[in-house]
């Protein structure tokens, strides 16, 4: 059986996070386990975070590791840089096996900003990404990563390297937000071997 961890923001109202993970494991039939990085209320006059005590984010990361097999860890909002050190730290110091997915929730829909300056810079430039499988941002989330501005296809294969060289094996950029000559960027898909 393979055994899936999410680690995601959790909001009481919105259908995102935690809950999308959870839905998406049944449609898949995984099982599912799930630690909720931060805690969030977003409506349309005000937005509430409440972060994950680092202390019991570790204790709950670590004992899900010592536990179970066939791993995938898919990671989602940080919430903070004390979180994204914990999870970098959990993830170094485990020596099995384990397929890491990481969506790099930057920014919510409505403009939100939901990872600071000082996480973003700690994903950037430490070994955070050199422990990912493969990172899913979408074109405004490419842009903050690569730090240049995605304008067409060349750009996007352009976020996509400069994304790669940061140690991550994987980049799948998802288009959608980006039209070239009528036509939509749906995905694109920078892989380990650079196919």
């Amino acid at each position: 059986m393979t055994n899936v961890l999410s680690i995601a923001g959790f909001d009481l109202l919105l259908d995102v996070g935690v809950k999308s993970d959870i839905k998406i494991a049944n449609l898949l039939k995984k099982d599912i386990f799930n630690i909720a990085s931060c805690n969030t209320i977003q409506s349309q006059n005000s937005f509430v975070i409440n972060y994950q005590d680092s202390y019991f984010l570790e204790q709950q990361i670590n004992y899900f590791l010592s536990k179970k097999s066939n791993k995938f860890i898919k990671i989602g909002m940080l919430g903070n840089i004390a979180n994204a050190q914990i999870i970098n730290s959990c993830l170094e110091n485990n020596d099995t096996n384990i397929q890491i997915i990481f969506d790099p929730v930057i920014k919510s829909s409505s403009g939100i900003e939901l990872m600071d300056l000082k996480t973003l810079n700690y994903i950037n430039n430490n070994n955070f990404l050199k422990n990912i499988d493969l990172i899913t941002p979408n074109i405004n989330e490419a842009e903050i990563l690569s730090n240049i501005k995605i304008n067409n296809l060349e750009d996007v294969k352009n976020a996509a390297k400069i994304i790669k060289s940061k140690g991550v094996k994987n980049v799948l950029i998802k288009g959608a937000h980006l039209n070239v000559q009528n036509k939509t960027i749906e995905h694109y898909l920078l892989q380990e071997d650079k196919d």
